[in-house]
């Protein structure tokens, strides 16, 4: 999921996971794997992941606190491994287009919850639904030559 060919977290949050990897063998891979194989609801198993990597996530961030990586890192796990009933979050236009539809902000400066989550979850389900798609089509949108229809 990181490195220069997945493009999925950007270099920043790659470089970060390495030298977090590193630091803290074998943490994060476990917590990613129980994240991954979990068959509790998706913003259940999301919430644990976070409670458990939050402690390496934020360390040495004493002046800005990876609320972002809290977002994109397991959910775009559990996209990987549940594209039907989980969605990745890229925090910024997702914040954006949850204040624009319901009119609040989709996040709060905090690690990402449960509660926060399932919000993202529903909001996108509804979205999905409105032009008779699931999450798992999601992953098509954006590249060439797939279109909504009209």
């Amino acid at each position: 999921m990181t490195g220069p060919q997945s493009g999925l977290l950007g270099w920043r949050t790659d470089a970060r996971v390495k030298n977090l990897r590193a630091s803290h063998p074998g943490k994060l891979e476990a917590e990613a794997g129980s994240l991954i194989l979990s068959d509790d609801d998706p913003a259940i198993a999301l919430n644990r992941f976070v409670q458990a990597a939050w402690p390496i996530l934020s360390q040495g961030q004493d002046k800005s606190q990876p609320y972002s990586e809290s977002r994109n890192i397991p959910s775009m796990l559990l996209a990987l491994a549940q594209p039907t009933e989980a969605m990745g979050i890229n925090t910024e236009p997702m914040w954006r287009a949850g204040r624009a539809l319901t009119g609040k902000t989709t996040f709060g400066n905090n690690p990402l919850n449960e509660g926060e989550y399932s919000e993202v979850l529903d909001l996108a389900k509804a979205l999905f639904a409105k032009f008779g798609m699931g999450l798992a089509a999601a992953r098509s949108l954006g590249r060439p030559g797939v279109h909504l229809g009209r």
